[in-house]
């Protein structure tokens, strides 16, 4: 029953942020037929990068984890907070969960801030403010910090990668392609767990 009601809740909450991203880009003008082209390159760039930023944080937080400080300020928050949680929803869930917070944060951060900036000829103003913006709305608490600032910089990753192919597809699909390994390999213990406290 818990894990209905946490699916229906993230559900409706990432609905919500995409509404929000959508509707709020429409109103100032962005150009969303411009940005939702197909384009092959672009499609493949965004789950190449999906799949190298989750290799990545595996390199960079599960290396030497018992004396590593990324692991510990960033990863084991993170995973004390979402891994009980995360193990009670199956994996369609997992599935859906991820692409749709792949598409609606993305509409709402690269897409329509981004966007803007994109209009008044500012795509790195866009970037930076963004990131910043992405990076703390993922903070929960002062225990939340140190996965705000690796989410800034993942932000920063997708907006490098919305300015670099000035299409939406490859933040939305490298983030959700992200998340997908990340709640996987979290839920079937693919990656370290944090030690019991």
């Amino acid at each position: 029953m818990f894990a209905n009601r946490l699916t229906v809740t993230l559900i409706v909450f990432e609905l919500a942020v995409g509404i929000f991203g959508l509707v709020g880009g429409h109103l100032s003008g962005v150009d969303w037929p411009y940005f939702f082209r197909f384009e092959n390159e672009a499609i493949s760039l965004g789950v190449v990068t999906g799949a190298a930023i989750f290799g990545f944080n595996a390199l960079v937080l599960f290396s030497w984890v018992e004396r590593n400080p990324l692991y510990r300020w960033v990863y084991e928050p993170f995973a004390r907070a979402l891994l009980k949680p995360l193990k009670m929803l199956s994996i369609e869930d997992i599935i859906f969960i991820s692409i749709l917070s792949g598409v609606a944060e993305e509409l709402l951060f690269r897409g329509w801030i981004m966007g803007v900036f994109f209009m008044f000829d500012r795509p790195w103003l866009g970037l930076v403010v963004s990131s910043v913006v992405f990076g703390l709305i993922h903070i929960w608490g002062r225990q939340g910090i140190g996965y705000g600032v690796y989410a800034t910089g993942m932000g920063f990753v997708l907006g490098l990668l919305f300015i670099f192919t000035d299409v939406i597809w490859a933040p939305i699909l490298a983030h959700g392609v992200n998340n997908l390994f990340s709640m996987i390999s979290m839920k079937y213990g693919l990656t370290p767990a944090p030690p019991e406290k």
